[in-house]
């Protein structure tokens, strides 16, 4: 299987969704949660080819 990262932010309900999704089908993952890990918004971003998005990414 396929590592699985998440990039979460706080009071988000789109995170806690896929987070469900990943437990319900037995994906294991990584979360980083970008209001707590420095430079993770911006690892984030590069990873998405410089598209800012307040919604979840999962790579």
């Amino acid at each position: 299987m396929k590592n699985v990262t998440i990039y979460t932010g706080p009071y988000c309900n789109y995170c806690d969704a896929a987070k469900r999704l990943l437990t319900r089908n037995n994906a294991p993952y990584k979360e980083i949660n970008v209001a707590e890990v420095e430079g993770a918004k911006d690892e984030m971003i590069k990873k998405a080819n410089g598209k800012k998005n307040n919604t979840t990414n999962i790579f």
